[in-house]
């Protein structure tokens, strides 16, 4: 295997001087991937989850350490650089998801680093150029949430794993193992990379299953308290139970496309188990427990109770990545490997141009300042689901406006109301076509929806304040 992409990706290796290469490659692609990470980074409006992760950012240290370790410890780690970083730069939408997209810069170099040491640079580049332009990636590198932290934390220990597992430096074994556990600090899935981990030194390198074994078991001992924490809470009730659409939703969401795009990496993958069954392949069969695994896991867990939720495997995409560009690179003559390659890097940048373009996020943005701008200091304000009340509350803060105050015991007594909803499609929640019939009863709608991306603002005045029809 370590000629996997050998030819002309080689010769043109020997261009630069070997000594050098590595290190200028891996600052070269950090590079890339932060500029594709800054780009209109601000340009998207702020979403409850986001709003979350700021409003704990900005509360004094000790209300931000009692709502993390009370409520939201999935994500702690994250939660306290964030911390430190919107006090030095602010709290606007690029300077809050600019940490994210430095986190994602390092994922993506980490992810050279660890196809270099398993195949060769021309591999762990390739993997690295198609995570970077993934759209799916670069949605969570623009995003003030963990896990660009957790893929960055997964990546480097599974870096550490191999150079612990190739020589007998204990200091190698030391940082895996608090990697490891820093890793489940920035998310709880980045502990089932370790379970990959384990599995996999235990199939292709037993001399070493025991010094795996403790150093992984030291890393769940250093961050048992964040999961016993995370097991006595209950699930979110927006999570899905296991189903076929579920598991779809999750391949598509992985692969930045429709179902066509996703069984060309499906395809990837097939070729990539066959390459490790048939020629036993232990650097092949790594990747494969690193994507699998963590998979796995979630699909077990939704089977009983709501946890389907794609982002959450999101650890597993460098995987991905440098698997497809593993398996790419490995079959037929030159010309077909890059021609693969070409097709597998042009489907990940259509993805990104996507994302780019699309507007996926929830515009709190722009409801926000309707709000602002039209209502009364007398007037009411109803936001639907209440708990979203924290993202119309960022951007209040953030343009300086002043509205109603959201969800007030009076509110739909007020002589107008405004009713903000936010819409999550294909999830009807019974309470809404309660409220409204509860408003129908003393109100009456003025004019048309004022509809934003998935927010939908309406007004609504006393019947007695009406001009007769």
């Amino acid at each position: 295997m370590r000629g996997i992409g050998a030819g002309w990706l080689t010769r043109l290796a020997t261009l630069v001087p070997v000594r050098v290469q590595p290190a200028a490659v891996a600052v070269l692609l950090f590079g890339i991937a932060l500029a594709l990470g800054f780009y209109q980074i601000g340009h998207k409006s702020v979403w409850y989850d986001e709003a979350v992760s700021i409003g704990y950012a900005r509360a004094p240290l000790d209300v931000a350490w009692a709502k993390v370790t009370g409520q939201d410890s999935n994500g702690a780690l994250y939660y306290a650089l964030l911390w430190g970083w919107v006090h030095v730069f602010g709290f606007g939408e690029g300077a809050t998801r600019a940490l994210s997209a430095i986190f994602g810069a390092g994922v993506v170099a980490a992810v050279f680093l660890v196809g270099r040491h398993l195949f060769s640079a021309w591999i762990g580049a390739g993997g690295a150029l198609l995570l970077a332009v993934q759209g799916f990636f670069l949605q969570y590198a623009q995003e003030a949430r963990s896990y660009t932290l957790a893929m960055l934390l997964a990546s480097l220990a599974t870096y550490f794993l191999l150079r612990g597992v190739d020589g007998s430096r204990r200091t190698w074994w030391i940082a895996y193992t608090l990697t490891l556990a820093a890793g489940v600090y920035a998310h709880l899935f980045v502990g089932f990379v370790g379970v990959a981990h384990v599995g996999w030194v235990m199939w292709s390198h037993r001399v070493h299953w025991k010094v795996a074994l403790v150093s992984a078991g030291s890393a769940a001992i250093l961050s048992a308290p964040l999961v016993a924490a995370l097991l006595l809470r209950p699930g979110p009730q927006w999570q899905a139970l296991l189903s076929g659409e579920s598991v779809r939703y999750v391949i598509t969401e992985m692969t930045s496309g429709a179902w066509p795009v996703a069984d060309i990496f499906e395809g990837m993958v097939v070729l990539g188990v066959v390459l490790a069954v048939n020629r036993r392949d232990h650097r092949m069969g790594l990747l494969l427990a690193w994507l699998l695994v963590p998979i796995a896991v979630m699909l077990a867990i939704s089977s009983v109770r709501p946890f389907i939720t794609p982002r959450y495997v999101l650890v597993s995409l460098p995987a991905l990545a440098l698997l497809t560009s593993a398996a790419a690179l490995s079959v037929g003559r030159r010309q077909l490997r890059a021609g693969l390659y070409g097709v597998l890097f042009g489907i990940s940048l259509f993805g990104m141009l996507t994302w780019y373009t699309a507007d996926r996020k929830h515009d709190w943005r722009s409801a926000t300042q309707l709000v602002g701008n039209l209502s009364g200091p007398d007037d009411g304000l109803i936001v639907f689901p209440g708990y979203e009340h924290v993202a119309l509350r960022y951007y209040v803060d953030r343009l300086g406006l002043s509205v109603p105050a959201p969800n007030a015991l009076d509110a739909g007594q007020a002589d107008t109301v405004w009713l903000v909803v936010h819409e999550t499609p294909g999830i009807d929640d019974p309470r809404l076509p309660a409220l409204i019939s509860e408003l129908e009863r003393t109100h009456v709608r003025v004019g048309e929806p004022h509809a934003f991306d998935y927010i939908r603002v309406t007004e609504w005045r006393l019947t007695a304040l009406m001009p007769p029809a």
